[in-house]
């Protein structure tokens, strides 16, 4: 979801802040959500409406009496503590250790097997400075530490976004 003008002056107010609490819980009636804020049904109507064409809200009818609200895919994914960018970068992250350590082990394996063969003397000039596996191994911390930044950035997103007293 893109955060356009629409979305955050949806977000601007304290009452639909309200509303987008009550439904992060679960889906409800226009009925419960009026009682449970203590509003006018219609005032509560229209800013279901502010919220449904803003894209954060959408309205399920099931072919019954009630009318249900609940938060979009978009709007969940823009509350979630979770950036989508961790969903890949975090396995990647993963494979990149795996690799890294698994290639340094057969490196060390190697080494090792040099030593006992060919003595300390000759074997020792063979440790490179800089290997693949050590190479994988940053990369795949720089990518948990990219990680934790974007986590971090979420946080005080949604933080600020709840400052609100009246939430």
């Amino acid at each position: 979801m893109d955060l356009n003008i629409g979305v955050l002056k949806a977000l601007g107010s304290a009452s639909r802040l309200r509303i987008i609490g009550c439904l992060k819980e679960r889906r409800m009636t226009l009925t419960e959500l009026s009682g449970a804020l203590k509003m006018h049904l219609s005032t509560v109507k229209e800013h279901l409406d502010y919220l449904s064409r803003a894209g954060l809200v959408e309205q399920q009818d099931e072919g019954r009496k009630w009318k249900y609200y609940s938060l979009t895919k978009d709007c969940k994914k823009l509350l979630s503590p979770y950036p989508s960018e961790i969903r890949v970068l975090i396995p990647v992250a993963l494979l990149l250790f795996a690799i890294g350590f698994s290639s340094n082990q057969l490196y060390a394996r190697q080494n090792a097997t040099d030593v006992l063969e060919k003595g300390y003397q000759n074997a020792a000039g063979a440790l490179p400075s800089l290997d693949i596996s050590s190479i994988l191994i940053l990369l795949a911390s720089l990518l948990v530490i990219v990680s934790a930044y974007l986590i971090a950035r979420k946080m005080v997103f949604l933080e600020r976004l709840g400052k609100n007293p009246s939430i």
